[in-house]
């Protein structure tokens, strides 16, 4: 699945579960109000508003669906909302990494499109050490 805005529904439920994770500042989701205007969100009070498109405000890409909703590990910054569109699409057009663990007996692999984080999903990988990228 392709990294992209939460809907502004997504956004709320990302707010009411997982507030810890985000900055206690406005993000902008994907849902459009009328040409020049989309849906966003305050996390540290709730607040949904609809914003100018031309304003920058911060940005965190999500995929899946819900409640199985994979986080983006950070915010991409302040930007404007088709700013913020083009962001996710470079995201997913960035070249898959493929992981795996050297750790794992199972030979666990990971990939990711664009994360700069290695995954600490296998049970048997103690460090960032344990995962190598593996050579195709």
């Amino acid at each position: 699945m392709n990294w992209r805005l939460p809907t502004k529904d997504e956004l709320n439920w990302l707010y009411q579960n997982k507030k810890e994770l985000f900055k206690p500042l406005a993000y902008w989701s994907s849902s459009e109000n009328f040409y020049n205007n989309a849906w966003s969100q305050y996390f540290d009070n709730g607040y949904r508003f609809n914003y100018n498109k031309i304003n920058n405000i911060l940005v965190r890409p999500i995929r899946g669906i819900l409640p199985d909703l994979e986080i983006y590990e950070e915010d991409l910054g302040f930007m404007t909302w088709d700013n913020a569109m083009e962001a996710c699409e470079k995201l997913n057009a960035s070249k898959r990494e493929k992981w795996e663990c050297a750790s794992c007996p199972q030979s666990c692999r990971f990939s990711n499109s664009g994360s700069r984080v290695k995954p600490f999903c296998c049970p048997y990988s103690f460090s960032a050490v344990d995962w190598h990228k593996r050579e195709e």
